[in-house]
């Protein structure tokens, strides 16, 4: 099992003769799900993200340079590529996977051995909010 938390990055990159060399999906128009952020799908290893090597794929962009891309369509992300000249800052939210690893007492990873964890968790804290009301 993972649990995911995110972090900002901010690259700096040139474009130069190639590009930036990576393609994007999502967008106002093209939501996933409820989030119609801007998404890097593949990265071409001649292009200068490629050889950079800091941009993944499935990193959310929100910023290329000075222009705000969280909210708004494909074309309009396209367009702030286009125009961003040949310097180009990205800002970006990385989503980072922290494994959540538990053993049972046979050194076997256990899902069950997980959510029992998480129902004992649970029945405490709701017997512990039932005192506390109790006590009001």
């Amino acid at each position: 099992m993972t649990q995911g938390r995110s972090r900002i990055v901010v690259l700096d990159l040139e474009k130069g003769k190639t590009g930036l060399g990576f393609n994007i999906r999502g967008g106002t128009d093209h939501p996933r799900g409820d989030d119609a952020g801007i998404y890097v799908t593949t990265i071409r290893p001649d292009g200068a993200a490629g050889q950079d090597g800091r941009l993944q794929e499935g990193d959310k962009i929100v910023m290329v340079n000075d222009v705000d891309v969280s909210r708004v369509s494909h074309y309009e992300a396209v367009c702030a590529f286009h125009n961003a000249g040949n310097d180009v800052c990205l800002k970006i939210i990385r989503r980072e996977s922290v494994p959540v690893h538990v053993e049972n007492s046979d050194g076997d990873s256990s899902v069950a051995t997980l959510l029992l964890m998480i129902t004992v968790v649970g029945a405490l804290s709701a017997g512990a909010y039932v005192l506390w009301r109790r006590s009001q």
